[in-house]
């Protein structure tokens, strides 16, 4: 008898107000500003391991309009990475378009991972054999959650942040939660029952 192994599932988590405690400015400018909500990183464990793949994603438009240096948003992204290691948490990839097709010097085009393009979710999808429709995002604003849904992903916003309410697309989450802990340990129940 021959058994397929099952697709891997990715968890698709917005850096802004999912992962990150964002400051009122609404980005980083300083790797020191980096802080991970703290009761995250059991679930991202947990989210990161067996047939979960975790990815990070999300525009960071203010690299695009000048507001902040691609050298230090690379820090920042560095920091990231170093402090999700250290507690043992493997991201698969960090997707973060730093374009915008109206920032100053730009050719006018935009790029397919510019969300709410759905390029995250298919070049996820391919580098890493996910099924996309057991795959969840968990993100903060309406064009995560328009991109999700273009590509088949089912969707979870969180009150943290944006909380959705930039109102950019008109766009419903199958899940509301207050924050992302919340809305992993929902995936992480529902997964459970899927297993029984």
């Amino acid at each position: 008898m021959n058994f397929a192994r099952p697709r891997a599932r990715g968890v698709f988590l917005a850096r802004r107000g999912g992962l990150l405690v964002t400051p009122a400015r609404g980005w980083l400018e300083h790797p020191d500003e980096v802080a991970i909500r703290p009761r995250l990183l059991p679930l991202l464990r947990h989210f990161s391991r067996g047939s979960n793949h975790l990815f990070l994603i999300g525009n960071e438009e203010e690299v695009a309009f000048g507001k902040l240096s691609a050298e230090r948003f690379q820090q920042i992204q560095e920091r990231i990475a170093i402090e999700l290691q250290y507690h043992g948490i493997e991201v698969r990839r960090s997707f973060a378009c730093t374009t915008h097709p109206q920032a100053p010097g730009s050719d006018g085009k935009d790029s397919v991972f510019r969300l709410p393009n759905v390029g995250v979710f298919k070049a996820a999808q391919q580098e890493h054999d996910l099924e996309l429709t057991t795959s969840w995002l968990v993100g903060e604003r309406t064009c995560e959650l328009l991109a999700a849904d273009r590509a088949g992903v089912r969707t979870a916003l969180v009150k943290t942040g944006v909380g959705g309410k930039d109102r950019e697309f008109d766009v419903q989450a199958e899940i509301v939660a207050d924050d992302a802990e919340t809305a992993l340990r929902i995936l992480q129940l529902e997964e459970q029952h899927a297993l029984r």
